[in-house]
């Protein structure tokens, strides 16, 4: 496993967190924003803000962390709502 990295989630933008990864853990280091996260295939279109509403997933709702999983190498982004954010990723 690589070392943690805190990433700072822009306001009103998709933020890439990870690459290539087909595990992890992200932690939530700023509490004011309100945190949406999506998948891409890895190499694959980034998303945007159209995106948001169709495939933005709430984060943190019953936790400080999300444990992300998949079966092949995925893209990971963040989106802030709100203010800017930072999140702590363990992949």
């Amino acid at each position: 496993m690589a070392d943690p990295v805190l990433v700072t989630c822009t306001q009103g933008q998709w933020t890439k967190v990870a690459t290539a990864v087909m595990s992890g853990q992200i932690w939530r280091k700023d509490s004011t924003p309100h945190y949406l996260h999506t998948i891409r295939d890895t190499g694959g279109t980034p998303p945007d803000a159209l995106d948001l509403n169709e495939e933005g997933v709430h984060m943190f709702v019953h936790s400080q962390s999300e444990l992300i999983q998949d079966d092949s190498p995925i893209d990971i982004y963040i989106y802030a709502l709100g203010a800017d954010g930072v999140v702590r990723v363990d992949v």
